[in-house]
């Protein structure tokens, strides 16, 4: 998923971008709304915080809608103003999360609009992903996976065309746990014993993409 972050708190910019860049996502980080307006099209999601420098996130909501009926924003304020939040409800926005929160949170909600966003994802060699149900099939027919190969082969459907890194999959598929790149490495063989070995692609020391 391509998402564009708005927020001039760079601490919390900071952490919500290496967050979800960790699960897969690409995310382009701004702190004032004049630059968003200048680069806005293109993304599948904007988290947009309220009180920005320059242009606000209620106006920058209201450019992405003039250009995109489809965009979905969700706006991430410690404004408590009802009428603030009425208003960004009333010019479009998906969903309003409040300060301070868990990033795991504001995960949970882009994980929903991915779910929204997400039919079934054609791939070459005959394959075809079920990205809501997490079912993969090569001809039709459901390919049994064990439940790390789902969670890599998911991590790689979601950053389709991009680099996976070793990093990343450490993080979502070994739970953050310190592993071997031989263990990655043999991960990836089994994988592409049941995909096709072409279907996952090496960058050499970096990591694989699809």
């Amino acid at each position: 998923m391509n998402i564009l972050l708005l927020e001039d708190d760079k601490q919390l910019n900071r952490a919500i971008s290496k967050f979800l860049t960790l699960k897969g996502m690409t995310v382009s980080s701004f702190y004032d709304g004049e630059d968003v307006v200048k680069q806005i099209a293109g993304y599948d999601l904007y988290l947009l915080d309220i009180n920005t420098p320059n242009i606000n996130g209620i106006d920058i909501l209201k450019y992405i809608n003039d250009s995109s009926k489809n965009a979905k924003v969700i706006m991430i304020s410690a404004n408590i103003d009802i009428e603030m939040i009425k208003s960004a409800y009333d010019n479009g926005c998906y969903d309003y999360l409040k300060k301070p929160f868990q990033i795991e949170e504001l995960f949970f909600k882009i994980e929903k609009i991915a779910k929204e966003l997400n039919q079934n994802m054609l791939l070459e060699n005959g394959l075809e992903f079920d990205t809501e149900n997490r079912i993969l099939y090569r001809d039709k027919q459901e390919l049994e996976l064990t439940k790390k190969e789902m969670s890599f082969f998911n991590l790689l459907s979601i950053n389709l065309h991009s680099i996976v890194t070793y990093e990343q999959i450490e993080f979502e598929v070994y739970n953050n746990e310190s592993t071997a790149v031989s263990t990655i490495r043999a991960l990836v063989k089994r994988l592409r014993e049941k995909v096709g070995k072409d279907t996952v692609k090496t960058v050499i020391n970096v990591g694989y993409k699809i």
